[in-house]
């Protein structure tokens, strides 16, 4: 669920510094160049290791451990949220992103940077949208309490209409994502995503993500690769939604939800069927299930033989 943001530009230029030093430059800076430079090495540094191969599930980036260890090392970055430039907002972003794909309390620490992030993806900036949603999208995997704090920061209706307007696949995919993440968690509210807008641009971007034919062969997909992950997503989102109120699948029925799933039945990448099946799972087994959902599924001929297909798979998803 959470991830952190990469950075692939990281050429370790900057290893002979650590965070206690940089942290130093950032907060004695004075000249606008000086800060930048030392918000880039202090991204550099916070991104390594972020992938890192450790099995323990309790590992946490000795890097990161030294940051936050730092007094202050949260306000600098905040004060550049606050009143740096583009570029030092960015580099501030990226930061705090890093800190939010931590454990609990790292992503706690990272709560007050939540209505500058909400700024951010409203904005026109496409860098600062797209890492503002990392960061949100970190925020929101993290814990109920989290999602709770996102929402009373009014931070759904901003993330909704980012999904719904941006032409970028990037942004478009990562909005996704955060959505995915805020509409998790059997606490969480689904009304409140239909009342901000989510299904018709839910269902524009399963149009948009694949050509694929209901007629299609079954072992044929016609996915574009860069799209993808965002049916991925998108099915995700579905998911989580058809397991809230029995209201707001009824409403995400009615917007027609079912002929987009039905579609992509055709997949034969479990990435996408998984989350597709417990759609249909959730949909399916609501009290008073009107029979004329089931009649929508069958009345697709190849729709009991692709079942019949998938459950006999060895894919154990």
């Amino acid at each position: 669920v959470n991830s952190m943001s990469l950075d692939s530009s990281n050429n370790n230029n900057n290893q002979s510094n650590n965070v206690v030093e940089l942290v130093s430059r950032l907060t004695t800076a004075d000249t606008a160049a000086k800060a930048t430079t030392a918000l880039k090495a202090l991204r550099r540094k916070l991104s390594t290791n972020s992938f890192h191969t450790n099995s323990d599930p309790n590992y946490l980036s000795p890097i990161l451990l030294d940051f936050i260890n730092v007094n202050g090392s949260i306000d600098i970055l905040l004060k550049y949220l606050k009143e740096g430039n583009d570029e030092q907002q960015l580099e501030a972003t990226w930061c705090l992103t890093n800190i939010a794909g931590g454990d609990h309390d790292m992503t706690r620490m990272v709560i007050p940077a939540v209505p500058y992030f909400i700024v951010f993806i409203s904005g026109t900036s496409k860098p600062l949208q797209e890492q503002a949603l990392w960061a949100l999208g970190n925020i929101a995997g993290d814990s109920q309490e989290f999602r709770e704090q996102l929402f009373l920061n009014g931070a759904m209706k901003p993330m909704i209409d980012l999904f719904a307007r941006s032409k970028t696949p990037e942004i478009v995919k990562n909005a996704a994502w955060a959505i995915s993440n805020l509409s998790r968690g059997a606490n969480t509210p689904g009304m409140p995503f239909i009342v901000n807008g989510i299904a018709e641009p839910l269902l524009n971007k399963f149009k948009l993500a694949t050509t694929t034919s209901v007629s299609n062969d079954v072992n044929v997909n016609n996915y574009n690769n860069n799209n993808i992950s965002l049916v991925i997503e998108c099915m995700w989102i579905v998911t989580f939604l058809t397991a809230k109120e029995v209201q707001c699948v009824h409403m995400l029925v009615d917007s027609g939800i079912l002929n987009h799933l039905i579609i992509h039945i055709n997949c034969a990448d479990f990435r996408v069927l998984t989350p597709l099946i417990r759609s249909l799972g959730n949909i399916l087994s609501i009290d008073n299930c009107p029979s004329s959902w089931l009649d929508t599924l069958l009345r697709h001929n190849f729709f009991v033989k692709r079942w019949l297909e998938i459950l006999t798979s060895n894919n154990n998803n």
